[in-house]
């Protein structure tokens, strides 16, 4: 189960967000995202995880650490569509941190149609 904490910074169209609990590897910790938005619809995103994993990576322990970005697909067509495409990319491919995608989350499912 995880706890979510969902900020919207609207002055500097940043979303923030916390999330606490046990990921797939059962390590217990929490990923911190800030992303920003633009009016376009291009959403860019910054993650960090910090876990109690024990994956080592060059002798250290690897929290995992990345970025994505997220554009609407009515920049490529004429018609207008509410359809994105999203890629994110990390360091390393590792288990600390990682979760399953289950669809789209409710918060961005309601903040998205409200802008």
């Amino acid at each position: 189960y995880f706890f979510n904490v969902f900020y919207d910074w609207k002055e500097a169209k940043l979303d923030l967000r916390v999330k606490v609990g046990k990921f797939l590897a059962n390590d217990f910790g929490a990923r911190y995202e800030i992303s920003r938005y633009f009016s376009s619809g291009l959403r860019i995103t910054l993650w960090y995880t910090q876990t109690n994993g024990h994956d080592k990576v060059n002798g250290q322990t690897y929290y995992d650490k990345g970025i994505a970005f997220t554009m609407p697909l009515d920049f490529l067509s004429t018609r207008s569509s509410r359809g994105t495409w999203g890629y994110g990319m990390s360091a390393w491919l590792r288990d600390v941190g990682a979760s399953s995608f289950t669809g789209q989350e409710l918060y961005y499912m309601l903040n998205d149609n409200r802008k």
